[in-house]
């Protein structure tokens, strides 16, 4: 049987952009690119950021785990300023322009343009997101884990697609073993489910709920 419903992901906040842009006009942006690891804390206190040129992938502070990728104009950082440090980190997925946003003076942008409301669904919009990450990072068999990021890869924009092999997406996104991937990845080409070229994801035609 195979999916007839697509995957949906809603790692990119359909309020980002807005938002971004909002508080894109008080802060002050900077350059940065692979070599940086963006952390949301300075000087002991908590930050946030703003993505406004480039993108780049967050993972978990804790074990390196890649959660996702975010195309600028975004913004993410915002429950770390209001409820606490937040267990991720940024890395730019190459050259990129991002700025900080400190507690201060992310309430006195949301107060001075009633942004409360917009805040509350973009976060909301966050927690759904992670849910369903974690979710798909527990499904019942590999299998049904690699089937969920060969549908992610698909969705990522190209330089991110050209920039790392789909063997090596997964398993930074997972707990699998490189051994297991490739056993996998191998019997859809196979199958003739998915196409690659030069270990890079080219194409999916159709995936089984189950394999």
């Amino acid at each position: 049987m195979f999916n007839s419903n697509p995957v949906i992901f809603i790692s990119n906040s359909p309020y980002a952009k807005y938002l971004a842009s909002q508080f894109s006009q008080c802060v002050t942006p900077f350059d940065v690119d692979k070599k940086n690891k963006l952390i949301f804390k300075k000087e002991g206190e908590p930050i946030g950021y703003v993505i406004l040129k480039g993108s780049v992938s967050v993972h978990r502070l804790h074990d390196d785990l890649t959660i996702d990728f975010l195309e600028a104009p975004s913004l993410i950082g915002l429950a770390n300023l209001l409820s606490g440090p937040l267990d991720i980190y940024l890395r730019p997925t190459g050259a990129a322009r991002v700025a900080t946003l400190t507690q201060a003076q992310a309430y006195e942008i949301i107060r001075a343009n009633n942004l409360w409301e917009l805040i509350a669904h973009h976060i909301a919009h966050q927690l759904n997101w992670l849910y369903s990450h974690s979710t798909h990072l527990t499904a019942p068999t590999a299998y049904e884990i690699i089937r969920f990021q060969l549908l992610k890869l698909m969705t990522e924009t190209q330089p991110v697609r050209d920039d790392v092999t789909v063997e090596r997406y997964i398993r930074d996104k997972t707990n699998l073993s490189r051994s297991g991937i490739m056993r996998v990845l191998s019997e859809l080409r196979k199958g003739g489910y998915i196409e690659m070229e030069n270990g890079r994801l080219t194409g999916i035609k159709h995936l089984p709920e189950k394999y």
